[in-house]
């Protein structure tokens, strides 16, 4: 009985050194140093870190069966998300885990486990939290195109206004990059 509740703590030790490692190598790595100066860098780290707390402990939430909980924090790690993406456009990269827990819940109602209110809730909440990511990619680029493009005449239009997708993201890094 001794050895078993040894194993046990061993594996909780293992587990919880797993966040701080990963968070050690974040602080220390070459890129560490960005975090230190005055860019938008660790504002990123922090929303993206918070983002992803806040999606695991909404679905931890979801398998307890505490569904309004898991679904409001579930918003929440969308819009810590969004804000990331806001900062930095490579913030939609986190949209892929919603995305992957959206279809997994669809997969849930279409099989034989079927439709309830809990699965509507939870597939809602990812939705909306995924729409937050995407918001958070969209509205630069709509503020941008009110900022240098619509009203302009055609001389004085950045050359990105008249692409068929226009984006002033693209444009930034292959002009000035």
């Amino acid at each position: 009985a001794g050895g078993g509740g040894s194993n046990r703590k061993s594996q909780k030790e293992s587990s919880s050194e797993v966040p701080f490692l990963a968070a050690v190598m974040h602080i220390i790595s070459p890129a560490g140093v960005f975090l230190s100066t005055p860019n938008t860098e660790s504002l990123f780290a922090c929303l993206s870190f918070c983002g992803f707390l806040a999606f695991l402990s909404a679905t931890s939430q979801f398998h307890q069966g505490t569904v309004l909980r898991g679904a409001c924090t579930m918003v929440a790690s969308g819009l810590a998300f969004g804000l990331a993406t806001f900062i930095r456009s490579n913030g939609i990269l986190a949209g892929i885990p919603c995305l992957i827990e959206a279809v997994s819940v669809a997969f849930a109602v279409r099989s034989s486990q079927g439709v309830s209110l809990s699965r509507v809730v939870r597939l809602g909440s990812v939705v909306v939290g995924g729409l937050l990511v995407a918001t958070g990619m969209v509205l630069p680029q709509v503020l941008a195109y009110q900022e240098y493009c619509a009203g302009q005449s055609p001389g004085q239009r950045r050359e990105w206004c008249e692409w068929t997708i226009p984006s002033i993201f693209t444009f930034v890094q292959s002009h000035y990059w």
